[in-house]
């Protein structure tokens, strides 16, 4: 019998932003990375293939702080036009009070170009904010929490 074929990993972009919930950042990559290969590790029997490749993205790779202080060191930055199967963004730090009105217009801008090229974009409870902020929403029925 011939061996099978690996299955390419689809690149998976875990979006971070200062507004980001630290929480749901690392919950998102943990997830995905362990996806795969949690029960093989349990069992310690042989990883087959592991379906995604997860790095955080943001707009530059320098490291920072979001919600709550939780500090992030991005791998990738937007502006190298990193490869995107997935795009993912988590839950937001925003008081019901505040929008993301003019905040990112580069990452909006940029959310729409890959979104266009075929990207699967996904947005995690008030992450739906940014995807309307992007006018990735348009014409389409979302949910998020309450407060907002």
């Amino acid at each position: 019998m011939a061996a099978r074929k690996p299955k390419p990993r689809l690149e998976t972009l875990v979006l971070a932003l200062p507004e980001t919930a630290g929480s749901a950042l690392y919950g998102l990559v943990d997830v995905l990375t362990s996806t795969g290969s949690v029960w093989q590790m349990l069992t310690r029997t042989e990883v087959i293939a592991l379906p995604f490749h997860v790095q955080i993205a943001s707009m530059s790779t320098r490291s920072f702080r979001c919600g709550n202080g939780i500090p992030v060191s991005p791998s990738v930055s937007i502006r190298d036009h990193p490869p995107a199967d997935i795009i993912i963004i988590p839950q937001l730090w925003l008081g019901p009070d505040e929008n993301l009105r003019g905040r990112h217009p580069e990452l909006t801008a940029w959310l729409r170009e890959r979104y266009a090229k075929g990207a699967s974009v996904y947005a995690v409870c008030s992450g739906t904010l940014l995807l309307a902020e992007a006018g990735l929403l348009d014409g389409r029925e979302a949910t998020s929490h309450w407060g907002y």
